[in-house]
């Protein structure tokens, strides 16, 4: 099998290796698992050149598109006229109108951005189309595995349907493929300085609990950054650390009422190390929330148990961790609320959620700070946004560097 050393030194662990075992050829990484590796020089700020390590996943979405057409080749998808599929795209206000398409038969951006698949009335995909919706639903699934988040939230949307798809869940996610198609080269770069991300993101300080310092010692004890008697829970067989720090951020969100059947709230989550994006999540809630404010809620809750999962395995991995790691919400009144004692919640899974931010914020693990919608770099996981907010979500660098980097911008 392949092996991926990754070593300032990994010369002398080939030559470890080659002691017991034989090996065929070492070389420089330029595609495992699907992805593709590369180092590429950029220009910097200071006038000077830096070299990034960058992953993507152009040679396995084009292995992909070939797959993809021939799967579409002898599939027979009915044309929008033969059956018009009534939608309802005014609720509450109850009007109904089809899915539009084009005289191409392609259908219109700003329509299918309003576009609710749990309302589809189209017909069933029969047995071989059926077969080509799940076929088509896997290969999408592990691109996202592979770094293309940006398609997360319409095959999140789409795969809950893959027992019983519909003709225009399957028009729509040939759509995403085409997407993909028209955007099949996009890197992440491997950065670790967060240049400055905190001090860009936040537009409120809430997070310093020193400011109700009574109020937070009488449940948490001492909760100074130096005489902190609440401690955030590490493995004490974790090996020692030897690899300065990196800093951690993310961003969560949640689209309350997301789902019209259920009434369920989706979460979005993005977490970077450094700059780089190392884990994104996109689900539906567990229960239905009365409010946007329970809903972010438990979508910072989510964010929360994703941060310290990371910040254990960066653990294990010898690297340094003592800083917090920075949180970013769009919800003024989750963010304040998080960061006071006295709360007036009465739905116990909220109420719970509350108090597991809130330890988290005792214990120096976490710190929660407001970021404004547009600057919310989970807003794209949460909700279909037009082509110009997409990009500026996934492909710009405001504030700090963008997730993702198409090949026309790198």
């Amino acid at each position: 099998d392949d092996l991926l050393i990754i070593s300032k030194d990994p010369t002398r662990m080939i030559k470890q290796i080659e002691e017991s075992f034989h090996l065929k050829g070492t070389a420089a990484p330029t595609f495992h698992l699907g992805c593709d590796y590369r180092t590429k020089s950029y220009g910097t700020e200071g006038g000077g050149r830096k070299e990034y390590l960058e992953i993507g996943t152009k040679t396995y979405v084009a292995e992909v598109l070939k797959k993809v057409e021939k799967m579409l080749k002898d599939l027979k998808v009915p044309e929008a006229g033969e059956h018009q599929a009534e939608i309802n795209y005014g609720v509450p206000t109850g009007v109904k109108e089809p899915l539009p398409v084009s005289k191409k038969g392609a259908t219109s951006s700003k329509r299918v951005q309003n576009y609710k698949p749990e309302l589809d009335s189209s017909p069933y995909l029969l047995t071989d189309g059926h077969r080509v919706y799940q076929g088509l639903i896997g290969i999408a699934t592990w691109l996202i595995t592979l770094g293309r988040f940006d398609i997360h939230h319409s095959i999140t949307s789409l795969n809950r349907f893959s027992a019983a798809p519909r003709i225009n869940h399957l028009r729509l996610l040939i759509r995403a493929f085409g997407y993909i198609k028209r955007n099949a080269e996009v890197w992440i770069r491997i950065d670790p300085s967060d240049h400055g991300i905190g001090k860009k993101c936040q537009e409120v300080e809430f997070s310093n609990p020193s400011a109700l310092i009574e109020a937070w010692n009488k449940v948490y004890g001492t909760v100074g950054e130096d005489l902190r008697d609440l401690k955030e829970s590490t493995d004490p067989k974790a090996p020692e650390p030897l690899m300065k720090e990196l800093t951690t951020h993310a961003f969560f969100d949640a689209n309350h009422a997301h789902d019209i059947i259920t009434g369920r709230s989706v979460t979005g989550v993005l977490i970077f190390l450094g700059s780089t994006p190392v884990l994104w999540h996109c689900k539906r809630q567990g229960s239905v929330q009365n409010s946007t404010y329970g809903a972010e809620y438990i979508a910072g809750r989510t964010c929360v148990e994703e941060v310290k999962s990371l910040r254990d395995a960066l653990r294990s991995f010898g690297v340094e961790v003592t800083l917090s790691t920075l949180l970013f919400g769009d919800n003024k009144s989750m963010i304040t609320t998080s960061n006071k004692m006295k709360t007036d919640e009465n739905k116990k899974c909220v109420h719970v959620s509350q108090m597991y931010i809130r330890e988290a914020i005792a214990d120096g693990s976490c710190e929660v700070h407001k970021v404004g919608t547009k600057h919310n770099k989970a807003d794209g996981f949460t909700k279909d946004l037009c082509h110009q907010d997409f990009n500026e979500c996934f492909f710009r660098g405001s504030p700090g560097r963008p997730p993702l980097y198409k090949g026309s911008d790198v």
